[in-house]
């Protein structure tokens, strides 16, 4: 049985009057849980270049997931059973950096490294290093 589609959009800093995020948005709250990214029910037909994800098994699903990690402001489309749950995967926790402790972004970091985390630096500075390990391990 095919599940629902629905969209994931950045949340920009300033909403562009008659973009596809504006567009969703005046039809539909959407919901956000991670303070970066809005899950819309819906997609939209004449989306641009969306990136769609699939459910994937191992190495693929890292690819896939990298892939997701930089749509900047194009759309992720996926069925609701998957994107609807994105946000609970460490990578993706990681990579919004939405976390109030070093000790919290440590145990996801652990997850996806596999290594310790230098715990010597600020918050901020690991979260700006995290990111930068994430875009190369992806080759961005």
């Amino acid at each position: 049985m095919s599940n629902h589609l629905i969209s994931i959009y950045l949340i920009p800093d300033v909403i562009v009057e008659d973009s596809e995020y504006a567009r969703l948005l005046a039809q539909y709250p959407g919901v956000s849980h991670d303070g970066v990214n809005r899950i819309f029910p819906i997609c939209l037909p004449d989306a641009v270049n969306p990136v769609l994800f699939e459910e994937v098994e191992g190495v693929d699903s890292m690819l896939a997931f990298g892939s997701l990690l930089f749509a900047d402001d194009r759309a992720i489309h996926g069925e609701q059973s998957i994107l609807g749950t994105l946000h609970t995967h460490p990578m993706w926790r990681v990579w919004c950096g939405q976390y109030e402790t070093v000790a919290e972004l440590e145990v996801d970091y652990n997850v996806v490294f596999s290594e310790p985390l230098d715990t010597n630096l600020t918050l901020s500075e690991l979260l700006s290093d995290v990111r930068v390990q994430i875009k190369t391990f992806f080759g961005g």
